[in-house]
């Protein structure tokens, strides 16, 4: 019997809080097969901060056979990076096939010997954070003065760092 394979197709570029979906076209999997896959980093570790679940599983549902009498199929994959809400820029993700829960068989490409991968590209839709500052232009010394701060694109729970300068931007 030949291993199972599969190819992935789908788009290169995604952007954040968007889910996206590839399909996987498999060769030589029953129906009910199973694929493990994972998103990695360039560093090749699982990129559970980037991604909503960047582990799972596919089931392959048979769909013929081809020329060659192999079995046909496919399944897909949904993925959503996190809308993190943090300024990153764009970052790349590998997407791994695996035939194992260990992730240490990989699963080829079709009429390949390459482990079947595909480059994803994570547009990074967040917005630089914002603060307007209010409250008087002109205080006393020794009165205590309240300035309020208006934030968007700031995190729950994020830190504002602030400083005191005077007319030449040095620390009063």
């Amino acid at each position: 019997s030949q291993n199972p394979e599969a190819d992935i197709s789908g788009n290169d570029n995604i952007n954040e809080g968007v889910a996206t979906t590839y399909t996987l076209d498999t060769e030589n999997f029953r129906t009910g097969g199973t694929i493990y896959w994972r998103i990695v980093d360039s560093s090749n570790n699982v990129a559970n901060s980037d991604f909503d679940a960047a582990t799972g599983t596919a089931v392959v549902t048979e769909t013929g056979t081809n020329s060659f009498g192999n079995r046909t199929g496919e399944t897909s994959i949904t993925i959503t990076a996190t809308e993190d809400q943090l300024t990153e820029g764009t970052e790349t993700f590998t997407l791994q096939l695996y035939r194992d829960s260990s992730y240490s068989t990989v699963v080829n490409t079709i009429n390949g010997s390459t482990h079947s991968i595909k480059s994803i590209t994570v547009n990074d839709t967040s917005q630089n954070p914002e603060a307007d500052i209010s409250g008087n232009d002109n205080i006393n010394e020794g009165v205590a003065t309240t300035y309020t701060l208006d934030t968007e694109n700031f995190r729950t729970g994020g830190t504002i760092y602030w400083r005191i300068v005077d007319s030449s931007n040095n620390v009063a």
